[in-house]
């Protein structure tokens, strides 16, 4: 497989891509080849489809991990295993905020508080955050020795790529310091403590969301005092695991105009954010037959099928060769359309491929296939 040198070298493995390109099938196609390569290996999901399940043949995820059996390349090799988990993201801000307490009360005080509760879920980028920030502590566990994540289609997986910056300019604490004066850490809470110009603003919130909302916002900025910058020391590090030389993005397309158009969409975040780009695998490609296959070729191929030679009938030979001519305009219709779109990308862009599968893959075995038909190849 084309991809190994990849596998090998990294610690986090990134996989993005629009809907229905068969991204997830990427990704857990990748991790049984790592497990084949010896790797301690687990596929990571937030995309509430479940399709990571269904790609492994599993009807559901229970407990933390599910753990699925892989076969190696080697009779003499025992039998490895690939790890799959659904991310819960939605207990990620609690623990954290049991991290950075400094006591028991202090938690609890702010885990019950109802604008904690509506922030938690209401920041910008907050459940990509909480997302990445998981992959984060997984990894911190060391339990594995690759993590790939699969993640949710286009419009969403690009806010993966900027949560934690946002994360960091909301725990930004010169923000909080604006809206509440330095003496409110004495206790005393209400709009009449307010300098002039958040006072004005939290009087017209009051009218909309009621005073009951700005003493809550008021009692969490207290309790919340001291824990700023422990957030934002957190989100840089998850920032910086994005750009470890050891973190790879690959980009998972179809050779369809508005799918590489979605990739390349990709690349350009990517590129931008100056996150280490892998290159793109480009599934469901349809590989250019020998341009001296021609109809008697066809029929002395067949011939040579036992028994096929009694059904050769000249009109299944012609629908057949017609098919196969179709498959050929097809093929060499994608191949221009991928060769223009890598013209017009700067930087690295490595292709790999991936050819057209006849069935759906849901089992091991299936993956394994499409994990052995990656290749590396020169789209000119």
């Amino acid at each position: 497989m084309d991809l190994d040198p990849i596998i090998q070298s990294s610690r986090v493995i990134v996989t993005c891509g629009a809907g229905g390109v068969g991204k997830t099938t990427c990704a857990a196609a990748i991790g049984c080849r790592a497990v084949q390569l010896g790797r301690r290996t687990v596929v990571l999901t937030v995309d509430p489809a479940r399709r990571l399940a269904s790609s492994l043949g599993l009807e559901r995820f229970e407990g933390e991990a599910c753990r699925v059996a892989v076969p190696t390349d080697s009779e003499d090799a025992e039998e490895g295993f690939l790890d799959a988990m659904m991310l819960d993201t939605s207990s990620t801000y609690d623990r954290l905020v049991r991290r950075y307490s400094e006591d028991e009360e202090q938690a609890e005080a702010i885990l019950t508080n109802r604008f904690y509760r509506h922030f938690s879920g209401a920041v910008g980028g907050s459940h990509e955050y909480t997302a990445m920030e998981r992959l984060y502590e997984l990894l911190e566990e060391g339990r594995w020795d690759l993590l790939i994540l699969d993640t949710p289609p286009t419009v969403h997986a690009l806010d993966f790529l900027d949560a934690p910056q946002r994360l960091i300019d909301a725990f930004d604490e010169s923000i909080f310091r604006w809206i509440i004066k330095p003496y409110l850490m004495a206790g005393k809470v209400g709009v009449q403590v307010l300098s002039f110009g958040s006072a004005y603003v939290l009087k017209t919130l009051t009218r909309f969301v009621g005073g009951d909302m700005i003493e809550d916002l008021s009692e969490f900025l207290i309790l919340f005092q001291g824990m700023f910058e422990g957030f934002r020391q957190r989100a840089l590090a998850v920032q910086e695991l994005l750009h470890d030389e050891k973190t790879v993005f690959l980009v998972v397309a179809t050779p369809l105009p508005s799918s590489l158009q979605d990739a390349g969409l990709f690349h350009r975040e990517i590129r931008g954010m100056n996150l280490p780009f892998g290159g793109f695998i480009l599934n469901r490609t349809c590989r250019p037959l020998d341009e001296t296959f021609t109809r008697f070729a066809l029929r002395q191929g067949l011939s040579e099928i036992p028994r096929a030679r009694f059904a050769l009938s000249e009109e299944f030979l012609d629908r057949l060769y017609d098919s196969q001519q179709h498959y050929q305009m097809a093929a060499m219709r994608q191949k221009r359309n991928v060769k223009r779109f890598l013209s017009q990308l700067d930087g690295p862009k490595d292709a790999y491929f991936v050819s057209l599968f006849d069935e759906d893959i849901s089992d091991v075995a299936g993956l394994l296939r499409f994990s052995s038909g990656i290749r590396r190849e020169d789209a000119s």
